[in-house]
């Protein structure tokens, strides 16, 4: 026959029992927050949670933004200079080969009109 009596455990208490650390009321527990709910609720809004706990709850979200920030601003730096590289480069080269054709141009027009004399021609 099965009886209403609650499963003990070993230490004498019934299923669901509390565990070790969870003898504080739940209005006491520690509510994580997340970052808009910050500005959604004041503290006194905020369902468990006191000043000091949004507190340290803002703090963390403060540093990981500013990870995040840090790590956008190195790579838009990082590729601004990559791209300030790249128009260097395209630069230089234009200007060579401008450089070179117009050479081979002026070099063809003063052969054509006898200015100067190539050797063996």
């Amino acid at each position: 026959m099965k009886s209403n009596k609650p499963i003990q455990n070993k230490a004498g208490k019934g299923r669901g029992a509390p565990r070790k650390g969870d003898d504080v009321q739940p209005d006491e527990k520690h509510v994580a927050l997340s970052f808009p709910m910050l500005f959604t609720y004041g503290s006194h809004q905020a369902p468990g949670a006191n000043h000091l706990q949004l507190w340290h709850q803002y703090q963390r979200w403060l540093k990981i933004m500013v990870v995040v920030m840090v790590v956008v601003v190195v790579v838009a730096a990082s590729a601004a200079a990559a791209a300030v590289v790249v128009v260097v480069v395209v630069v230089v080269v234009v200007v060579v080969v401008v450089v070179v054709v117009v050479a081979a141009v002026v070099s063809l027009v003063l052969i054509v009109e006898g200015v100067v004399v190539v050797v063996g021609v």
